[in-house]
């Protein structure tokens, strides 16, 4: 498989399809060479296509499970699949395949199980982050856990920031909402504050994504969602805590929860905290809290 040919499959590809589609189709297909962590779509089908049946089905599934995990709504994921789904198809039919795809779509809305850290267990993974050899990759790995945390951001807002985003003499950051178009202005804790700007001096203050690769082979280059999955994923594995950037994510906004009571917080305020469009998205958090709290109470009863 060369470029010349996958020029051809991606011809097929667009061939009878309205601009919008077409449009929204190139995106999708975009969203999987990120994932890949391929610079360039021609190059990222090359490698895809080179791998056996197997293989590529597993790659597939493990896409969707990270979309899954991002929190994108199901017709999304659908799209993205179909994508995939219908260039290999091509290709097949122009016989430079001899594989289809068999992940499915998703049938019905999915529900994350929530599983937060204790306080103590995010304390340990951040402590570790921060005491790691290598100084750049500990003040970077620091201040992704203080984002995906402090901020509740997703895995996918996180990879997307640039250093642009940043306006310490606001002390704020820009955010992309996933669903949505424009940024949201967020304001930065203190100690989020203080592992960026530790971060920077060690990154520069030049334009580009915020968080890169710190190895020789991809250094400077954008971290991808997969990166920052096997950065926290790997963190946790080394004190025997099961966890990701989504489990994170939770730990903060079921803190948010905890604390919103006594404080007067609206659960509004909380989902757009925790960028949630809909109150209905806190649901299984809000049961997740009274269930816990259930347990407790049974506990001390006894």
């Amino acid at each position: 498989m060369d470029k010349h040919k996958i020029d051809s499959i991606l011809k097929g590809f667009y061939e009878c399809k309205s601009p919008k589609t077409a449009q929204l189709y190139q995106s999708d297909l975009d969203s999987f060479r990120d994932y890949l962590g391929v610079d360039n779509l021609q190059s990222a089908l090359i490698s895809f296509f080179k791998v056996p049946h197997s293989r590529a089905n597993l790659t597939v599934l493990h896409y969707k499970s990270l979309m899954h995990e991002d929190g994108l709504k199901p017709a999304t994921i659908n799209r993205r699949l179909s994508a995939l789904r219908s260039l290999v198809k091509g290709a097949r039919k122009d016989g430079y395949l001899r594989w289809e795809l068999d992940v499915n779509n998703e049938k019905k809305p999915s529900q994350n199980v929530i599983t937060p850290l204790s306080s103590d267990d995010f304390d340990s993974i951040l402590k570790l982050a921060g005491s790691q050899r290598n100084p750049l990759k500990s003040a970077r790995d620091t201040a992704i856990l203080r984002l995906l945390h402090d901020l509740a951001m997703r895995r996918s807002s996180v990879v997307n920031l640039d250093y642009s985003d940043i306006n310490f003499s606001e002390n704020s950051i820009s955010v992309n909402i996933p669903g949505t178009k424009a940024k949201t202005a967020k304001l930065l804790p203190a100690k989020t504050t203080q592992s960026l700007q530790r971060w920077l001096s060690f990154r520069g203050r030049k334009k580009g994504p915020l968080f890169t690769n710190c190895d020789h082979a991809g250094k400077g280059k954008r971290l991808t969602g997969t990166s920052i999955y096997r950065i926290v994923r790997q963190l946790g594995e080394k004190i025997d805590i099961d966890t990701g950037p989504l489990g994170i994510r939770q730990t903060a906004i079921i803190k948010a929860l905890d604390k919103a009571k006594g404080a007067g917080i609206r659960m509004s305020d909380i989902a757009a905290f925790s960028d949630h469009q809909h109150l209905s998205s806190l649901k299984a958090y809000a049961e997740h809290r009274a269930q816990v709290q259930q347990r407790l109470s049974d506990l001390v009863s006894e």
